[in-house]
């Protein structure tokens, strides 16, 4: 049991100044003071602090007890905290609670409950310090806490703490344990060399570089938990935490971006041999022209030294005087454009020479912007004296294709008037078929040169006809069935007669067809839908409407409705029907 206080001696005892001193001390202290009494618990005493806290006057102190004051007790709870110092089973009594302000308001404060007097007395005091800035300041500083242990804890960062001495992990986020695939008892504690391949040489020389911030970022190789490895940027610097100096560690998986490092790396170094053992010229140049490099090739091509050309504008080296603008206005476009650069010109070498080249040009970018280009040149002289050698061929060759071309047609029309001369009641028809003809050709869309071979296979489709007697082509009357027989043999003896004549497109074949029907009822041969040409269906087409809408020795001529009305007729069945429709969209 602990003794009671009322019973020490005081120093204030026989020394009434001293207890002026020690009245005044109380009267004005930063803590409230109350004295009360066990029986009714009223204030019978109260400082200014008292006063100044809770809001209240002194008279209306005195009317208050400790319960109104404070709103976590009761009368019970209060009443055992006094018999708890009555019993004198603690000299004192201190606890934490709330006390409320006359405006209803409260504050938290602390308070040391003690005896007052002689133990028959029932007097007590209560001393009470406003603790609110203090809880404030611990409630703040554990948010704070709260705050970055969230912060290191669920960090998508990898985050160590690692003691510098002993070469240990001392902590660990999540994502840490995720990364090195650990749980975080293993980790917690393990020696940095199990995931760092370093020496612990090099392990001891990099950490006390990082504890002296002589460096703040270290690229390393980290092994794992399922012994694979990984490239890792880490950032790391001091850290003082609970009294000791540790390391703190911010891990980057950058395996990724070395692999890609690595990769560009051999690709530079291989468009590096490229560049200089190309068999082709390459220049790399800045903006504005200025040369950065050339290959072996270049400079071999244009008859120069690389050193000669480096330096120097691309243009003033290889492109001729009278070509300068050309030479400006491609080398703009090169570094404006989006996309490739080609052309074909005439370039100089350093003897003044002259060569035909072909270019090929693209920008190189930076962020964006162009900052140069490459240009690739290819001697093309050996090409493009063959070319000039086969456009002069050519024209030969054109103007000998126009000689035989006007060859075949002038035969073909003299073939046309020796048939008609000798039949006068069919002069002209050969004509007006191939006109008809030709148009209908148009009409359906054929090529311009195959128009024109319909056209000139119409002009001579009754070429046989030729040794046909000229009283049966005149006769008035109808034709027995010998006379007819020789009529119908006129298509063979006319591809006979044109089997002689060597033309690009089958002439005689066409005539021969041109009284085939689709449907196998025409003459010679009887044939049938695919095995008729295009060029005899239309000639077929044109052949009988020029006949049906002419007068004739044995009939007159239809008129065009009748003409109309057979053609419809025999559409798809004798006659190819888009032959027929073309001739149908002709008619008024």
């Amino acid at each position: 049991m602990k003794s009671d206080p009322r019973s020490a001696p005081s120093f204030a005892e026989g020394d009434p100044n001293l207890a002026r001193k020690l009245s005044r001390l109380v009267e004005t202290t930063f803590s409230e003071v109350y004295f009360f009494g066990g029986d009714d618990l009223r204030f019978e005493y109260a400082n200014l602090a008292a006063v100044r806290n809770t809001g209240y006057s002194l008279d209306e102190l005195r009317g208050l007890t400790p319960l109104d004051l404070k709103p976590e007790f009761d009368a019970q709870r209060f009443s055992s905290l006094l018999q708890t110092l009555e019993r004198k089973t603690e000299s004192h009594v201190r606890f934490e609670t709330l006390h409320r302000r006359k405006d209803g308001s409260t504050y938290e404060c602390d308070v040391l409950l003690q005896p007052l007097g002689e133990p028959q007395e029932r007097r007590f005091a209560a001393i009470v310090r406003d603790v609110t800035d203090k809880k404030q300041a611990i409630r703040a500083l554990e948010e704070s806490e709260s705050r970055f242990k969230s912060l290191f804890e669920k960090n998508h960062s990898v985050i160590l703490l690692i003691d510098p001495d002993e070469g240990r992990i001392v902590d660990c986020n999540e994502a840490a344990r995720r990364f090195y695939g650990y749980p975080r008892e293993r980790l917690c504690g393990m020696p940095v060399m199990e995931i760092n391949i370093l020496s612990p040489e090099e392990i001891r020389r990099e950490m006390e570089s990082a504890v002296k911030g002589k460096k703040k970022s270290f690229l390393f190789r980290h092994r794992l938990a399922d012994g694979s490895m990984r490239d890792v940027e880490v950032y790391s610097g001091p850290i003082p935490v609970e009294g000791k100096r540790l390391l703190y560690s911010i891990v980057h998986d950058v395996t990724e971006r070395v692999t890609a490092e690595k990769a560009l790396a051999e690709k530079t170094a291989l468009l590096d041999q490229l560049f200089e053992n190309a068999p082709f010229a390459i220049f790399q140049s800045r903006v504005g022209g200025e040369l950065v490099r050339v290959n072996p090739a270049a400079a071999e091509l244009f008859g120069y030294e690389a050193e000669e050309m480096v330096g120097r504008a691309a243009d003033d080296l290889v492109v001729p005087e009278d070509r300068r603008q050309e030479g400006l206005f491609y080398t703009q476009q090169l570094h404006e454009a989006l996309e490739l650069v080609t052309f074909e010109a005439v370039r100089k070498r350093k003897d003044g020479s002259l060569l035909d080249v072909s270019f090929i040009g693209f920008p190189i970018r930076q962020g964006g912007e162009v900052i140069g280009g490459y240009g690739i040149y290819h001697d093309i002289s050996r090409r493009k004296e063959a070319e000039r050698l086969l456009q002069r061929s050519f024209l030969e060759i054109q103007e000998q294709l126009f000689a035989l071309k006007r060859s075949w047609n002038q035969t073909i029309h003299i073939l046309a008037s020796i048939v008609e001369a000798r039949d006068p009641y069919t002069a002209g028809h050969q004509k007006k078929v191939a006109h008809l003809a030709g148009e209908l050709a148009s009409k359906m869309g054929l090529p311009e040169e195959q128009v024109d071979h319909v056209i000139l296979a119409a002009l001579v489709h009754d070429i046989g006809k030729i040794e046909v007697p000229s009283e049966i082509l005149s006769k008035p009357a109808v034709l027995n069935p010998l006379e007819r027989q020789l009529i119908q043999s006129h298509p063979e003896t006319g591809s006979r007669i044109l089997s002689g004549l060597q033309t690009p497109w089958p002439l005689a074949e066409i005539v021969f067809q041109h009284h085939e029907r689709l449907d196998g009822s025409g003459y010679p041969r009887g044939l049938s839908g695919e095995a008729v040409l295009p060029e005899a269906r239309i000639i077929a087409v044109a052949d009988v409407v020029e006949a049906m809408t002419s007068h004739r020795p044995y009939r007159p001529a239809w008129p065009l409705e009748a003409v109309v009305e057979e053609m419809t007729h025999l559409r798809g069945t004798a006659y190819d029907p888009a032959v027929v429709d073309a001739w149908l969209s002709l008619q008024p």
